[in-house]
């Protein structure tokens, strides 16, 4: 395209970021959330305007990811200009295809010639008029009498433009310290780069501030800027400064000023956590939580943990990858599913499983594409190792995936892991990947899936366990009983174990908790709380743990209840499971015997489903421990002897207290269901009824609350424990506080 083509010029003219109405002092303001941080950016930048208020040229090239705040930062500079009485010129390069050549140069210009009268211009111009008249045919305009030129096409005129433009800048430095502020570089047409680089070669003692900005990661082997960024920063004078994410006390500084509250530590530490310290991260996950939820979500971490990821974010992310070949956005969309940090070999396992892969394809070229767009880092230690350079660029392109696409993806990367020789220190990992492919598939697939699942998770639980992770442990143990509850309602002995389990690492976390605040050493915690009389609990149902709380709903309506738990609101019709569901709700942190639970609330003698006599009327006794129940005893108490010898090898006398109080305990109910010539002992039918129909019931309630309110049935499946004691535990930073009505 010729450069002085002027229609090419006026189609781009309504296109373009007009650089002021009035003043030659006005930088293009674009954004509003608040400006923090910067200090030390901030300094260097005031730096290089001291020098060219005392008339030393200088180049300032600002780099960083999209969002980080390049632009905010050259606004702040530009403020600070204009306070000092320095003109102020904007110019930006367009990233789409079609612009005119010197694009942001024509901007720089033209804002100078349009606040110039004719003579100071015509002064200002000097002997290189005609010559920017070629880039700027409006000058012919204002100045008729502008003699011809050459061609653009040679060698020679090239440079008597360029150095038209140079004398042209640095008359303008002699009415007042000048800074020009060219954004996007990355964007750039090769000659306006070439232009930047001559006249930052060309000014020396002159009062100008070149500032250039331009997205780390797009300066691709080959692309115009990196010549440029190489060449530039070579020159006395010339500076690069890479911006990185805020710190933490940005992060709350900039929610608090967005917000008017100020956010409590740990949902500052979610943000950053999401974010990174991205000044538009932040921004956009704040706008959307505070969409969704109300102001009092700030209060609540997970609320921001549970959001998708902002539609401006994920449109940032699809204008990262868009030039990325499409092999390149396939292997990346495989390494979104392995998570945040992934192998390659994990990666080529899985494409090369892709039944409808068309030809082979090199993983390997893919990665270093999306390395040198910046979208991926390989780990320091290498080995294969790659890292997503943000945590939300992984998330954004994870949930492009469709449902399908992603449990299919899930099910092959677990397979894939498998297959590795170190899978013991991968058990997390599968346990998640298998959860995932279970969830959504058909009930025949979905069993193979969720076996794996439990298996893997119930292992991993065990090795947190001997690492003393015990929180780590808990969630584990927790995913094994999401997992298995979710395909089979039976309270059998897996469960039993598996609660059993919960129940030891969630014991373990009280009390190393309670030992590193100073209140005695593990073995002293206060035991879980005892069943509880209903009618003691009803006195005792307002004691909630109030930090960080959660907001919940319970009103009956009818047949109906009405539930709203963090800003969402479902109707769900009323049902025995329900309304043994909202008694443990309304009492956290306490356990109930499952027949009392069941008679407070039916009513004794009330008849169950499926049978014509009432609960306290049946004759019929049961084992309280079956086969399957006994022998899951005994292999934990197997596992518990093998964690008591390695503490005692380890001196660890708190957890070799644990694993004697769980291994008495659990040889107390052997003991309770086996008589002393070793027969199994029978149980009350009516209580071994309610444990199975109140499980059933509750679980079955879950399900179906998990279907209208996903995040809601996540929570219950996470805190309700179901079987001979029924309890509501929420976690201790995830406290709910129900209302009634």
């Amino acid at each position: 395209m010729a450069s002085g083509d002027s229609s090419d010029v006026a189609r781009f003219e309504d296109q373009a970021s007009d650089p002021g109405p009035e003043s030659i002092g006005f930088d293009h303001v674009t954004g509003t959330a608040p400006f923090v941080g910067r200090a030390r950016e901030l300094a260097a930048l005031h730096a290089a305007l001291a020098d060219a208020v005392s008339g030393l040229a200088r180049l300032v090239l600002l780099a960083g990811e999209p969002g980080i705040g390049k632009t905010r930062t050259a606004e702040q500079v530009a403020g600070h200009a204009r306070a000092r009485g320095m003109q102020v010129l904007w110019g930006r390069c367009y990233e789409g295809e079609g612009a005119p050549a010197f694009w942001p140069w024509v901007q720089i210009l033209r804002t100078a010639i349009r606040h110039l009268e004719d003579d100071v211009l015509r002064a200002a111009l000097g002997w290189g008029g005609a010559e920017l008249a070629h880039i700027v045919p409006e000058l012919r305009q204002r100045l008729p009498d502008l003699g011809a030129t050459a061609a653009l096409d040679s060698a020679q005129a090239r440079f008597r433009l360029f150095e038209g433009v140079a004398r042209f800048l640095e008359n303008l430095s002699q009415r007042a310290p000048l800074v020009c502020i060219i954004d996007d570089l990355h964007g750039g047409d090769r000659p306006s780069l070439l232009l930047l680089e001559f006249v930052a070669r060309d000014l020396r003692d002159a009062g100008v501030l070149l500032l250039g900005s331009y997205r780390h990661g797009a300066t691709l082997i080959g692309h115009p800027l990196t010549e440029l960024v190489v060449e530039a920063l070579r020159l006395p004078g010339a500076e690069r400064l890479t911006l990185s994410g805020l710190s933490v006390p940005e992060v709350a500084e900039l929610v608090e000023r967005m917000t008017g509250v100020r956010p409590p530590a740990a949902t500052v530490a979610a943000v950053y956590q999401q974010t990174e310290g991205n000044p538009l991260y932040v921004g956009e996950y704040v706008r959307l939580l505070l969409a969704r939820h109300a102001a009092s979500a700030l209060s609540d971490p997970q609320a921001l943990r549970t959001l998708p990821v902002p539609d401006g974010v994920r449109a940032v992310v699809r204008h990262r990858v868009a030039p990325l070949s499409s092999v390149c956005r396939a292997v990346l969309s495989v390494a979104a599913v392995v998570g945040r940090e992934f192998h390659r070999d994990v990666v080529e396992a899985v494409v090369a499983s892709d039944p409808e892969a068309d030809g082979e394809i090199s993983v390997l070229a893919a990665l270093d594409e999306a390395a040198a767009a910046g979208i991926v880092a390989e780990a320091l230690e290498r080995g294969g190792r790659y890292r997503f350079a943000h945590a939300v660029m992984r998330e954004a392109l994870y949930e492009e995936l469709g449902s399908g696409q992603r449990l299919q993806l899930h099910r092959r990367v677990g397979e894939a892991l498998e297959q590795r020789r170190d899978t013991e220190d991968h058990l997390a990992e599968l346990a998640y990947h298998f959860y995932q492919a279970a969830v959504g598939t058909a009930p025949a697939r979905a069993e193979a899936d969720t076996s794996k699942t439990v298996a893997y998770a119930r292992r991993a639980g065990a090795r947190a366990m001997a690492a003393l992770a015990y929180e780590e442990a808990v969630r584990l143990y927790q995913l094994a009983l999401l997992a298995r509850d979710h395909w089979s309602m039976e309270d059998d002995a897996e469960r039993q174990a598996l609660l059993a389990a919960l129940d030891t690492a969630r014991a373990a976390s009280r009390g190393a908790s309670t030992s590193l605040v100073g209140a005695g050493p593990p073995d002293t915690a206060a035991p879980a709380p005892p069943a509880a009389p209903l009618a003691a609990a009803d006195d005792a149902a307002g004691s909630v743990d109030r930090r960080a709380p959660r907001s919940g709903v319970l009103r009956r309506e009818g047949d109906y209840w009405t539930i709203g738990f963090d800003g969402r609101t479902v109707r769900v019709k009323h049902s025995k499971g329900l309304q043994y569901l909202v008694h443990l709700l309304r009492h956290p942190g306490q356990q109930f015997v499952a027949l009392d639970l069941l008679n407070a609330t039916t009513g004794v003698g009330e008849q169950m489903s499926g049978t014509s006599k009432p609960i306290a009327a049946s004759r019929i006794p049961e084992p309280i421990l079956d086969a399957k129940a006994r022998a899951a005893y005994k292999r934990r108490l197997e596992e518990l002897r093998d964690a008591l010898g390695e503490a005692e090898r380890n001196n660890d006398i708190g957890r070799s207290e644990r694993a004697r109080a769980e291994m008495e305990a659990l040889a107390q109910q052997l003991a309770a269901a086996t008589g002393l010539t070793g027969e199994r002992r029978l149980g009350s039918d009516a209580a071994e009824r309610a444990r199975s129909a109140v499980g059933k019931r509750v679980r079955a309630e879950i399900r179906r609350v998990g279907m209208l309110h996903p995040p809601l049935g996540r929570h219950l499946a996470l805190t309700v424990t179901t079987g001979n004691f029924c309890a509501y535990e929420p976690e201790q930073d995830v406290v709910v506080v129900w209302k009634y009505d």
